[in-house]
């Protein structure tokens, strides 16, 4: 592994393969990973945007229009 043998130098994760990581994974040993549960994303800040991005994707679907924040745009005919 890159993070084993040093090609990458380190790595600060939030999302792991499986959720709640098993005991004994590689992750937990390493002196260069930093884990982080999947909600370093917060913020009041961030909480806000989160609402009215989510809001402006339900007002554009009401005008017929696509929603700005589509994550899988090959779904769309």
């Amino acid at each position: 592994m890159a993070l084993e043998e040093q090609d990458i130098a380190g790595a600060a994760l939030d999302v792991v393969e499986h959720e709640r990581i098993p005991k004994g994974h590689p992750f937990l040993q390493m002196g260069n990973v930093i884990l982080n549960p999947h909600v370093s994303w917060y913020s009041e800040e961030s909480q806000g945007e989160l609402k009215r991005k989510t809001a402006e994707n339900v007002a554009n679907v009401i005008r017929g229009e696509l929603p700005r924040y589509i994550v899988n745009r090959e779904v769309i005919g």
